[in-house]
C-alpha cells in the first residue's frame, strides 16, 4: 500500500513539476526576448518574496518531519534503504515541484505580465487550500488512533494544515475578487468604446 501511494504521489507530482517548468522555460524565454521588463521590487513584492520562501521552509519541514508521523519515528536512513523507493521519489518530487514554484513565483515578480494576471498563482493555492483541508481530516482522524498526541508531530501537522488552508482562501477570495472587478472593468470599457 506504501508503495501504491508513493507512486501516485510520484506521477503527479512528477506531472506537476513537468508542467512548472514549462511555464518556467516560457516566463524565461519572454524575458529573453523582452516581453517583460524588470521592475524593482516594493515592500509589498518584498513580503509577498518572503512568503512564499516561508511557505517552501514549511514545506520541506513538513516533508523531513514526515518519518516521524506516518513510520513510527524511523529514521530517514532507514527509509531510503527498506522503504519502497517510489516513496522517497516522491519527497524529491514534491520539493522540486515546491522549488520550481518558488522560483516561477520570483520571476513573475520581479519581471511582471504587462497585460493580463497569472492565474497559476490561484491553482496553486487552491492546491495548497485542499491539501491544508485534506490535513485536518487526517490529523483528526489519526488523533482518535494515537496516544500522546501532543508529543508525536499530530498538532504541528494540525496547525500546518490549518494555517494553510486559511492563508490560501484568504489569499485566493482577495485575489478573484480583484481579478473579477479588472475584468468587468475591462468589458465596460470596451462596450463604452463601441458606443
Amino acid at each position: 500500500k506504501t508503495d501504491q501511494i508513493g507512486t501516485a504521489l510520484f506521477v503527479i507530482s512528477s506531472l506537476c513539476l513537468l508542467t512548472l517548468l514549462v511555464m518556467l522555460f516560457h516566463l524565461i524565454r519572454e524575458i529573453i526576448f523582452r516581453k517583460r521588463k524588470f521592475i524593482l521590487p516594493t515592500g509589498k513584492t518584498w513580503l509577498h518574496m518572503v512568503l512564499v520562501v516561508a511557505i517552501y521552509g514549511l514545506m520541506i519541514y513538513a516533508l523531513y518531519q514526515l518519518p516521524n508521523l506516518l513510520f513510527g519515528g524511523l529514521p530517514w536512513a532507514f527509509i531510503k534503504v527498506w522503504a519502497p523507493s517510489t516513496v522517497v521519489l516522491a519527497i524529491y518530487a514534491i520539493a522540486g515541484v515546491g522549488l520550481a514554484y518558488v522560483i516561477h513565483t520570483f520571476l513573475n515578480l520581479c519581471f511582471p505580465r504587462q497585460k493580463g494576471k497569472s492565474l497559476l498563482t490561484l491553482i496553486v493555492l487552491g492546491l495548497i487550500s485542499g491539501f491544508g483541508n485534506a490535513f485536518l481530516i487526517f490529523v483528526i482522524n489519526e488523533t482518535f488512533v494515537r496516544s500522546n498526541n501532543l508529543e508525536n508531530g499530530l498538532l504541528f501537522y494540525f496547525v500546518l494544515g490549518i494555517v494553510m488552508y486559511v492563508f490560501s482562501q484568504r489569499i485566493i477570495r482577495t485575489s478573484i475578487v480583484s481579478y473579477t472587478n479588472e475584468l468587468v472593468y475591462e468589458k465596460r470599457m470596451e462596450l463604452t468604446d463601441k458606443l
